[in-house]
């Protein structure tokens, strides 16, 4: 049985305790990683544990609620089951996020139970969903100075990165060989017509294709990231943690 990895943020210590023993006893696929009790706690959480499921409370002081935690770590993806003891919730959170199940406090073993199964199937169901990526015929229009204007399709693009006052654009040309483009238009220009499940930042200057890394090593604090051919790119401190949870993401 995959276990699913979960956390649980509730601004109250008993009943976190209360769920995390409800969970060993009567859902045994359930593995608890970790639990927060407000947002700011929660969210360095979330970043570095990278759940499948979080059991969310909703209004955690009169000053942060759950949706706070979703709002600030939208860029992750993991399932929300809401635990509150306020229903008149229900509807803002259903509205707002979707989340895989919803429960009122008090709850009982048969209502844990069902809201587990329901996002178990929900995970399945997440899993299963084809893989998205750029398609095929999606293209950058770019004027180089030596080539004139030519058309390179996204799904060919190596990566792209800044060198001085142009951003020099490596792609695969007739799907083997490296060709370098020169475009006068800003990283960050480029970075907006790609797409951001498919391409991520590895550097404040450099920009890569998720299909074509092969490994992200670790080097300290930083790491370099190879890709087809040996080609090997640094990626920065800043970067690196988004960079992997997004590479992770992307790999399913």
């Amino acid at each position: 049985m995959k276990q699913v990895r979960t956390l649980i943020v509730d601004d109250e210590t008993a009943a976190q305790k209360t769920l995390s023993g409800m969970l060993s006893v009567f859902c045994p696929q359930v593995n608890v990683i970790g639990r927060a009790s407000s947002v700011s706690e929660a969210v360095p959480l979330v970043e570095r544990l990278n759940p499948d499921l979080i059991f969310l409370d909703i209004q955690m002081s009169p000053y942060e609620s759950g949706f706070d935690l979703i709002g600030r770590t939208k860029h992750l993806s993991y399932g929300v089951i809401f635990v509150t003891a306020y229903s008149q919730y229900a509807i803002k959170a259903i509205n707002t996020v979707q989340p895989w199940a919803y429960l009122v406090k008090p709850f009982s073993s048969d209502d844990l139970m069902e809201a587990v199964r329901n996002a178990c199937k929900k995970m399945v169901e997440k899993q299963e969903q084809p893989l998205e990526i750029d398609d095929p015929l999606s293209s950058l229009i770019i004027s180089d100075a030596r080539k004139g204007k030519i058309i390179i399709r996204c799904s060919d693009i190596l990566y792209c990165k800044n060198d001085q006052s142009v951003v020099e654009i490596y792609y695969l040309k007739d799907g083997t060989q490296v060709e370098c483009a020169y475009t006068y238009k800003s990283l960050r220009q480029i970075q907006e017509e790609l797409s951001p499940r498919q391409f991520c930042r590895i550097h404040h200057s450099c920009i890569v294709n998720l299909a074509f890394v092969r490994q992200l090593e670790k080097k300290g604090r930083a790491g370099v990231v190879h890709l087809n051919d040996g080609l090997i790119l640094p990626v920065s401190v800043k970067k690196i943690g988004e960079f992997g949870m997004q590479l992770a993401r992307f790999l399913g």
